[in-house]
């Protein structure tokens, strides 16, 4: 077995204490200014369609009549 494996390397990489963190008005004040959000951008390739005014729950815009034989 690799000795990756093993509990002593476990023990390793998980043996620190890790503490609580504090809640957010503890903690620091940055300098920085705040961050903005990205730019949008269009993506490329073929654009989405929309549906046409006047349908509802799947219905098609135009109704079609059909032809009396």
């Amino acid at each position: 077995m690799d000795d990756c494996y093993k509990k002593e390397a476990w023990m390793r990489a998980y043996g620190e204490i890790i503490n609580p963190i504090k809640q957010q008005e503890e903690w620091p004040k940055s300098t920085m200014s705040p961050m903005s959000p990205p730019i949008y951008r269009i993506q490329p390739g073929r654009h989405e369609v929309g549906t046409s005014s006047g349908t509802k729950d799947g219905e098609h815009a135009k109704e079609y009549e059909v032809a009396a034989l």
